[in-house]
């Protein structure tokens, strides 16, 4: 199988080429990809992955990452702001998190925590009050009351109560 060594002074292998396979290592002499690197790869301007690039551990990005799609299982962790034209939650049945979650249910409610996000706002004041209405229709008359006595009637009952010499007057009075 034909290889290549490169080492330092102490016969360390730097870089090794696997010819069979196409397959190159640095510090490391069984590379399992077209490139395997045993240690820390600085990069001086850009790394382009044409299809997928997996981290199995932690990233930490300095500046910017440019990507389509980002797929990750774990938590992301960010120490400043997050600038975001839009964000999309997938509906849920319970809250994943803690105290500080933002989540959405099922019914496609937001809550932060177990606390319903409610966007309503404060009643506002009362307005004037409005014109009066038309006066409805007159209701029907009731209905007529018993017949009363005559007036003169009256008085000639309380004329009899009264002595004979002030009867007389009272008839006057009356006609």
């Amino acid at each position: 199988m034909p290889q290549l060594f490169a080492g330092n002074a102490n016969f360390s292998t730097i870089i090794f080429a696997d010819y069979t396979n196409f397959y190159a290592g640095v510090n490391t002499t069984t590379p399992n990809n077209t490139l395997t690197v045993n240690g820390n790869a600085y990069i001086s301007q850009n790394l382009t992955a044409g299809n997928n690039l997996f981290i199995s551990q932690f990233a930490t990005i300095g500046q910017n990452l440019s990507a389509s799609n980002i797929n990750v299982s774990g938590n992301i962790d960010v120490a400043n702001l997050v600038l975001l034209n839009g964000v999309q939650f997938d509906r849920i049945a319970s809250n994943p998190g803690n105290a500080d979650t933002l989540w959405v249910n099922t019914s496609g409610a937001l809550f932060l925590g177990n606390n319903l996000i409610n966007f309503t706002g404060p009643t506002g004041t009362t307005g004037a009050t409005g014109a009066t209405g038309p006066t409805g229709i007159t209701g029907s008359t009731g209905t007529t009351g018993p017949t009363g006595l005559a007036q003169q009637a009256i008085l000639a009952q309380q004329v009899q109560l009264v002595q004979p010499a002030q009867q007389v007057q009272l008839v006057q009075l009356v006609q």
